[in-house]
């Protein structure tokens, strides 16, 4: 008989709210600096054109990142966690009954 193992769904939820909290603290430097939309690759007011532009780029790149980071795990990975909870009890629940059938305690 194959039973259902709360350890490992509960590890894995664990482990699903390690990957959001170590994402979101990877934005961050010990110095405070963070990637976003403030982050510039070069002073904000320079006038030679190819150094405005990689700055321009570092800029939209950073706000990427951010905003699909924030997206991650503020919104996806701690959905995805909930559903594992909910999974995990349901799949608790099945197994009881399955067990009770079995050992011919169910209904």
């Amino acid at each position: 008989m194959v039973a259902f193992d709360r350890t490992a769904y509960d590890n894995l939820r664990s482990f699903i709210g390690d990957i959001a909290e170590t994402t979101q603290d990877g934005l961050w430097d010990k110095a405070g600096y963070s990637i976003g939309a403030a982050l510039h690759g070069q002073p904000a007011n320079t006038t030679w054109n190819p150094a405005a532009q990689v700055g321009s780029s570092i800029n939209k790149l950073a706000t990427q990142v951010r905003a699909y980071t924030d997206t991650i795990c503020g919104k996806s990975l701690p959905e995805y966690a909930d559903m594992i909870a909910k999974a995990a009890e349901t799949l608790e629940e099945t197994d009881e009954t399955a067990s009770d059938d079995a050992n011919g305690t169910g209904s």
